[in-house]
């Protein structure tokens, strides 16, 4: 019999993290959004990462635009962006509003670059098409 390694103690987790995200899934977004405020700022980040991505999106919505910030500022760069992407501009600003500069700086030029790498693509995309 194999010893218990650091990686099999992961893959149990990862099944723990699964039945964690089924059973998160299974609340309503206002049950979610009304009960997150009160949980650890990095647990609540989690939350989101295990919830459905549109669910996700709705409970966000339904925070305060200060427990937003906070969390954005909780969350990796590339799952902040994936959740500021998916909301309106205003909703964006106000958020935004609600940084510190730096981390403002630091979304707006990974937005930017992505942006660069998405425009670039398309005139690629659409020179070779014409």
């Amino acid at each position: 019999m194999m010893p218990c390694t650091v990686l099999d103690s992961l893959l149990e987790s990862l099944t723990g993290l699964d039945v964690m995200a089924r059973q998160i899934n299974q609340l309503s977004v206002t049950e979610i959004a009304r009960s997150l405020p009160y949980i650890p700022l990095h647990r609540q980040g989690l939350i989101l990462l295990l919830l459905e991505k549109d669910k996700a999106v709705s409970v966000f919505k339904q925070l305060q635009v200060s427990e937003q910030a906070k969390l954005i500022q909780e969350m990796d760069l590339p799952e902040a962006i994936w959740l500021l992407a998916a909301l309106r501009p205003i909703d964006r600003h106000q958020i935004f509003a609600n940084l510190p500069t730096a981390m403002r700086e630091e979304f707006v030029a990974t937005m930017t670059s992505e942006f660069c790498r998405a425009t670039s693509a398309l005139r690629g995309i659409m020179v070779r098409s014409l």
